[in-house]
């Protein structure tokens, strides 16, 4: 009954034993293959572990930008990044604030036009911060470049250098909620210590009498730099969609759960930077299989 069944169908139809063969050996693969990966899925999940804990390996060099709003929190989440990772962190301020307390020529150059409250030329500024950001790769730390990419010349400055950053994190704060955010803002003149008249209360009336906004607080102002930043952000990206990857965040909610959402980005691309190196290495299958569970884990 078997062979008559067979015979009702054309012959170049049914499949040869050759290719029963290969398509078994293939099916076993990759049994075997998906069964690896659940095994090192399991051992990540049972030991809580980031993959580059349980290789032989130090942790990838990562290049990050981070994009945020005036009031989108990105300072506290630098912070955060820097406690966990060990990241450098590189803001324009601090860069050319150490160029002039070296007295380079370059800093020297700089303070001059600081002085006289001129701008700094854009030869200076970009020569200033490029010897800076390539000092800090060339030494293998990762870093943040916090601020440093305002517009779309800052980006390329980066990108013909080749030190653009593997991700770039924008952390989407609406208009209103950035308003709310700073204008709330106060500071103790006498202390200098930051206050909220939402999130952080003076400790005692006497404080709470002699605390002020500051100018650049005030909601006209933050709606212009609102603006500003929205219009200038498209620019400063497109030149880094080539070297890396773009992501958005959701900026709202309390700090934790808004660094809880940017640590992801970055321990993904950690991953995948680790990845491609033990790829590279046709020894370490096992590496691999750990990183891509590990992803797995966090897509």
């Amino acid at each position: 009954q078997n062979s008559n069944s067979l015979t009702r169908f054309p012959a170049a139809v049914l499949p040869s034993r050759n290719y029963n063969r290969m398509a078994a050996a293939r099916q076993m693969a990759a049994g075997a293959l998906g069964g690896m990966i659940g095994l090192a899925l399991g051992d990540l999940v049972y030991r809580k572990k980031e993959p580059w804990t349980l290789l032989p390996v130090q942790p990838p060099q990562i290049r990050l930008s981070i994009f945020a709003p005036p009031g989108g929190g990105k300072g506290t989440v630098c912070e955060k990044i820097v406690r966990d990772y060990g990241m450098v962190q590189i803001s324009s301020g601090d860069i050319f604030r150490a160029e002039v307390k070296k007295g380079t020529g370059l800093g020297k150059e700089l303070q001059k036009h600081m002085e006289s409250g001129a701008l700094v030329p854009a030869e200076i500024a970009n020569a200033i911060m490029v010897n800076a950001v390539r000092g800090v790769a060339e030494r293998g730390k990762s870093y943040i470049l916090d601020g440093c990419i305002r517009e779309e010349a800052n980006a390329r400055l980066f990108v013909d250098n080749d030190l653009g950053p593997h991700v770039s994190i924008i952390m989407s704060v609406d208009r209103e909620e950035c308003v709310t955010r700073v204008s709330g803002r106060r500071v103790d003149p006498v202390t200098k210590k930051s206050y909220h008249v939402r999130f952080v209360q003076p400790e005692n009336e006497e404080v709470e009498k002699r605390l002020v906004q500051r100018e650049d607080d005030k909601p006209q102002l933050i709606s212009k730099r609102f603006q500003k930043y929205e219009e200038n952000l498209e620019g400063c990206l497109a030149p880094l969609y080539k070297t890396g990857k773009v992501v958005r965040v959701d900026g709202t909610g309390t700090p934790d759960e808004v660094y809880a959402r940017v640590k992801v980005e970055i321990d993904r691309a950690m991953a995948r930077s680790e990845l491609e190196e033990v790829l590279k290495d046709g020894s370490k299958a096992a590496e691999a299989l750990s990183l891509l569970a590990w992803l797995k884990i966090r897509s």
